[in-house]
């Protein structure tokens, strides 16, 4: 995957135009999701943002407060936010279907793009979206900052989808990706890791958390 499509994804340039067609905005008390349907493309994007602070994963209001899992093998706190906007998104997809019934327009390929929080959203979108279509389309996700959101279960699961295309970026030492926190509750990561360039004074724990500001994110992006 190219230096530029990383960048598009991040700036969501791509996808924020003139030529998204028909698009969505889901809101939330806690998070804010974009889903855009591009013709030239044949693609619906899901677009889900996140928060630059640790605290919504680490703190009593954080996503890792909770200590479950449910059947699928996903932590009950990152199945709470995703079952905060999976209605509204399958309510959208189904809008652009009708569509394509009409023969208005054609989808080839799902695109999730997420960021934090946003990020663990979408690690649960895409296994849902292949759940629900199996091999009828591919599903492309660039996830920036996300923290791992299942358990060995979840990522044997993860696995038997071949037409999953996750890539993980991880900007240095960024503590919401990287936590030693998991390990100790059994979670793991899914897809391929693309780690951006370390600073080595960025081992320093304050400066950890500065690492996962998503303007750090495009800042290294641009130097890669």
């Amino acid at each position: 995957m190219d230096k530029q499509r990383i960048l598009e994804a991040s700036t969501y340039q791509n996808y924020v135009n003139n030529e998204t067609g028909i698009g969505f905005v889901i809101r939330t008390k806690d998070d804010y999701c974009e889903c855009f349907y591009n013709k030239s493309y044949s693609s619906i994007t899901i677009i889900i943002k996140g928060s630059d602070s640790p605290k919504d994963f680490f703190g009593k209001r954080g996503n890792l407060h909770y200590f479950d899992y449910n059947d699928d093998g996903i932590h009950d706190g990152f199945q709470n936010s995703y079952d905060k906007l999976e209605e509204k998104i399958f309510e959208f997809i189904s809008r652009i279907f009708n569509n394509i019934r009409s023969k208005i327009c054609s989808v080839k390929s799902f695109n999730v793009i997420g960021y934090s929080r946003g990020a663990a959203i979408g690690t649960i979108l895409l296994k849902s979206l292949a759940e629900c279509f199996w091999k009828s389309f591919t599903y492309n996700g660039i996830l920036f900052g996300s923290p791992p959101v299942g358990d060995i279960d979840f990522k044997d699961r993860y696995c038997e989808y071949g037409n999953i295309n996750l890539l993980r970026i991880v900007n240095g030492y960024d503590l919401v990706a990287t936590s030693r926190l998991y390990k100790m509750v059994d979670l793991v990561h899914v897809g391929r890791e693309l780690v951006l360039p370390k600073k080595f004074w960025h081992r320093l724990p304050h400066l950890r958390i500065k690492d996962h500001m998503f303007h750090r994110y495009i800042e290294s992006i641009h130097k890669l």
